[in-house]
């Protein structure tokens, strides 16, 4: 009798706000069979979830949505998030040693 061989099904999703009432979303799933004299299953799983973390967190990073690519490019690599908030504090400093005045009547979309 041969014994089928094990399979495994990986997901990874993940649905990020636009900050304009929206959000954009992502989600992949993987099935697919393990032969036995490959890694245990839990492994070969676990290195599978990690690519398609990767693969979706990159795919949402490309969004035309600003904030959707900013958040999922800080989840993918977070050190990234680290110098922009360093480069918003500067940002800030040198505004205020300036005294530089945004006087820009730009206003938010709002759905009604």
């Amino acid at each position: 009798m041969t014994v089928p061989p094990t399979t495994i099904t990986v997901g990874y999703e993940r649905k990020l706000s636009d900050g304009n009432y929206g959000s954009e979303g992502l989600s992949v799933m993987l099935t697919m069979p393990v032969e036995d004299d490959d890694d245990p299953p839990a492994d070969v799983a676990s290195m599978y979830a990690k690519l398609l973390r990767r693969l979706v967190l990159s795919e949402l990073g490309k969004s035309r949505a600003p904030r959707v690519a900013r958040m999922a490019a800080e989840e993918l690599e977070p050190d990234i998030a680290k110098v922009r908030d360093r480069l918003d504090a500067i940002t800030a400093l040198t505004a205020e040693t300036y005294d530089v005045v945004d006087d820009s009547d730009e206003r938010e979309d709002l759905p009604f």
